[in-house]
């Protein structure tokens, strides 16, 4: 049995799912401009980000990544955008229990 790449296949469900919620979010045709093509984009290689830095462990790349997802809790793909901050977030405070990183710094 062929396993099929898990990677590819992920990031081929969230390109549907940034579309369908931009397509879905209004009656209105979905705009061409320039900024609305790059956004999917750039959340896209952010969200690949976050999962990579989940994956090695490391904190510091998770903060750093939560932060740069802010610009994108605005507009049609918010939610997505608000999920993976969340993710960002809680994969950091799951990963400093590993690190026995301070009580107190992991309930901020």
């Amino acid at each position: 049995m062929r396993r099929r790449n898990a990677p590819a296949v992920t990031k081929a469900v969230l390109v549907v799912a940034l579309a369908s919620g931009a397509a879905c979010s209004s009656s209105a045709p979905p705009s061409r401009s320039r900024s609305a093509a790059k956004r999917p984009a750039s959340a896209l290689n952010l969200v690949a980000q976050i999962r990579k830095a989940d994956y090695e462990g490391n904190r510091v790349e998770l903060a750093r990544l939560f932060a740069q997802m802010a610009p994108y809790t605005e507009g049609p793909d918010a939610s997505r955008a608000r999920y993976w901050r969340g993710f960002a977030m809680w994969r950091r405070a799951l990963n400093g229990f590993n690190d026995k990183v301070d009580p107190a710094e992991l309930s901020a």
